[in-house]
């Protein structure tokens, strides 16, 4: 499923992109969770953010590595490593980690909530300041 969505991503397939989410999907943003109803919803959401991305001269992106875990028999976790937006000339916009919650439906694998997290995430030191 992961390689079909890089492969869509790439090829700016957004309904194909959005095919493969939930309804609804959670994207969790720095300014707390963002509930994305309808695949119509997460096909613009793509378009806005595809928009955006073009601005500043996106081309493609990159995956380092993912790691997949199984939770139960509905529910799977990746894990997403070096996520790199790159320009044309191979520079890159971004770099970041990224997490999936995935969940088993009559339709088969979907993503249903969406974490960027800080690139190398697990080895940072950082403390949340409270307990979680």
């Amino acid at each position: 499923m992961f390689d079909t969505y890089l492969s869509r991503w790439n090829a700016r397939d957004f309904p194909g992109m959005a095919s493969l989410f939930t309804e609804p999907t959670i994207y969790m943003t720095e300014s707390g969770p963002l509930p994305i109803a309808s695949r119509q919803e997460m096909e613009a959401m793509f378009r806005n953010k595809f928009a955006e991305l073009d601005d500043e001269g996106f081309d493609h992106t990159e995956i380092g590595g993912t790691t997949v875990s199984q939770c139960d028999a509905k529910t799977a976790f990746l894990e997403m490593n070096q996520v790199r937006r790159l320009r044309s000339d191979g520079s890159a916009m971004d770099e970041l980690d990224a997490i999936y919650v995935c969940s088993k439906t009559p339709e088969g694998w979907r993503f249903a909530v969406v974490i960027g997290a800080w690139l190398d995430w697990r080895k940072r030191s950082e403390f949340l300041g409270e307990a979680v």
